[in-house]
C-alpha cells in the first residue's frame, strides 16, 4: 500500500487565501501610494495566513501519521491471528485408528469334596451308629472309650445303669464353662494292677473330649472311677463311677454327671469331616477371586484370603480346605455350600457355586451289617 503524506509547503501552496489575493492584484488599477500601502498590508496578511496555514498543515500531518500507525498495528494483529489450514489428504489414504479394547472373559468352576477323616469315605455315606453298640454282642471287652466334658452337676446325668453308676459332687461342684479341669481315671477295684491313660488329662474345658484306655492297650476294667479336679488348685470337684463290664446297659450319649460317652472302641458319635473347595480357571484370561463364601449349616465365612495363588492364570487350579466335627448320634441335615465371585482384568465378574447335602437318620435299634 502506498501512502502520500502532505507537507507544510504543499498545504501552504494550496491555501485559498493566497489564490484570492493574486486574483485581486490582477483586476484593479491603483495609484502608486495606494499600491505601496496595499503591498504592505498584503505582506502582513500573507505572513499571518502563512503561519495559520502552516499550523493547520502540521496538525493534518500529525493526524494522518496517527491513522497510519493505527492501521499498521491492526494489520500486524490480523496476520498473527491467522491459523494454518491443513493440506489436503491424499485420495485413498487410510487414517490410522486405535484398536478397540476387547473385554476379558471370565469363566470359573468350583466343586466341593467332603470325606470322612477316619475312613476317607464320602460324607454322604455317613450313618448313625446303632443303639446299645457299647455292649458288644460277641462278649468282647472294651479297650478305649471317649468322653465329652460338660460343666454339669450330677443331677444332670442320664443313663440306664441304675445303682451301678454313682456320681458325687464335691465341695463347690463342677466349675462354670470356660474353667480348666484335670481328669484322672482308675480301676474301681481295690489293689488293681490296671493303669489307665487319660488323653488329655488337664486343661480340659466344656466341650472338649478326652480318651481313656489301658496303658498297654489291654481291656478296660469292669468298673471305672473318674475324678474331676480344678486344674489350678487341685481341689476335687466331682467323681463318677460307671460299669464297663457289658452286663449292664452302656450306650453312646449316656451321661454321668459332667461326662458324656461319645465313643467306645471303634464306634463313635464324633466324625471328622475333611472338606475341600476346588477352584479352576477354565476361561481364556486370568482372573482374581473377590469372594469365596462358605456356608455350613448357617455358619458363613469368607475364605477368599486363603485362595493361593490369586489371581489364577488360564487353566490353573487351586483349593481351600477345612475340617469340621459333627455329632452323628443326633439326627439332622448337613448342608455345605460355596459361592465364588471372580473378576478378569477388564471384563465383567463371573460367578460359580456348589452345594452338597447329607442327612443323619435316627439311630437303628440293632447293629447294621
Amino acid at each position: 500500500m502506498r501512502l502520500f503524506l502532505p507537507t507544510a509547503a504543499a498545504l501552504l501552496l494550496a491555501s485559498p487565501t493566497m489564490f484570492s489575493g493574486a486574483q485581486a492584484q490582477g483586476s484593479s488599477s491603483v495609484t502608486g501610494p495606494e499600491l505601496a500601502s496595499r503591498k504592505r498590508r498584503a505582506n502582513s496578511d500573507s505572513k499571518s495566513n502563512a503561519s495559520s496555514e502552516e499550523k493547520r498543515g502540521l496538525d493534518l500531518i500529525r493526524s494522518y501519521n496517527e491513522e497510519l500507525l493505527r492501521y499498521l498495528q491492526l494489520t500486524t494483529a490480523d496476520e498473527n491471528s491467522l491459523v494454518p489450514t491443513p493440506g489436503p489428504t491424499l485420495a485413498g489414504a487410510e487414517v490410522p485408528t486405535e484398536a478397540p479394547l476387547v473385554p476379558s472373559e471370565c469363566i470359573v468352576d468350583v466343586d466341593i469334596t467332603c470325606t470322612l477323616g477316619g475312613s476317607g469315605l464320602p460324607c454322604e455315606s455317613l450313618t448313625a451308629p446303632p443303639l446299645g453298640i457299647c455292649v458288644p454282642a460277641d462278649g468282647s471287652d472294651l479297650s478305649i472309650v471317649t468322653f465329652e466334658f460338660q460343666s454339669t452337676p450330677c443331677a444332670g446325668g442320664d443313663n440306664d445303669q441304675g445303682t451301678d453308676a454313682v456320681c458325687t459332687d464335691v465341695g463347690p461342684g463342677v466349675p462354670p464353662s470356660g474353667a480348666d479341669v484335670s481328669i484322672v481315671c482308675e480301676d474301681n477295684a481295690e489293689m488293681s494292677a490296671i493303669v489307665l491313660t487319660v488323653t488329655p488329662s488337664s486343661g480340659i474345658t466344656a466341650g472338649d473330649t478326652f480318651t481313656v484306655e489301658e496303658m498297654n492297650g489291654g481291656p478296660l476294667p469292669l468298673s471305672m472311677v473318674c475324678t474331676i479336679s480344678d486344674t489350678g488348685s487341685g481341689a476335687v470337684l466331682q467323681t463318677n463311677t460307671f460299669d464297663l463290664s457289658g452286663d449292664v446297659s452302656l450306650d453312646l450319649k449316656d451321661s454321668f454327671g459332667s461326662l458324656i460317652l461319645v465313643s467306645c472302641n471303634d464306634v463313635t458319635c464324633i466324625e471328622e469331616l475333611n472338606v475341600v473347595y476346588n477352584l479352576s480357571n477354565v476361561g481364556p484370561d486370568s482372573m482374581t477371586f473377590l469372594d469365596l463364601f462358605r456356608d455350613f449349616n448357617g455358619v458363613a465365612e469368607n475364605l477368599v484370603s486363603q485362595v493361593t495363588p490369586n489371581p489364577l492364570l488360564p487353566g490353573q487350579s487351586t483349593s481351600v480346605s477345612e475340617e469340621f466335627t459333627i455329632d452323628v448320634c443326633t439326627p439332622g441335615l448337613f448342608r455345605i455350600s460355596i459361592a465364588v465371585e471372580a473378576e478378569p482384568a477388564n471384563g465383567p465378574v463371573c460367578l460359580a457355586d456348589d452345594v452338597i447335602e447329607f442327612s443323619i437318620n435316627e439311630r437303628p435299634t440293632t447293629p447294621t451289617t
